[in-house]
């Protein structure tokens, strides 16, 4: 898992892992797909290949993006977590 999300990174958008945790706690389990979530340090620019990725951002969650519902869940798992944290 781990060493395929390195992979993915690197294919979709040119960065290099520097460092990738697996985040069980975050996995999305959905009706028609699984989701499992890694946090992923990287170094370098993206670099968009057009047939892999139509455009990026770096999202900071305060500005309104649209998600698809799998993310919606993704974070809110996460967001409980720091609440609990602080």
């Amino acid at each position: 898992m781990v060493s395929a999300a390195a992979r993915e990174v690197y294919e979709e958008l040119r960065l290099e892992a520097v460092s990738v945790t697996r985040l069980p706690r975050y996995d999305h389990n959905g009706t028609a797909n699984a989701h499992r979530v890694c946090l992923v340090e990287v170094k370098g620019e993206p670099i968009l290949r057009r047939f892999e990725i139509e455009d990026f951002i770096w999202w900071d969650q305060k500005e309104t993006v649209a998600v698809l519902p799998h993310v919606t869940s993704i974070l809110s798992k996460m967001r409980a977590v720091l609440r609990k944290q602080a």
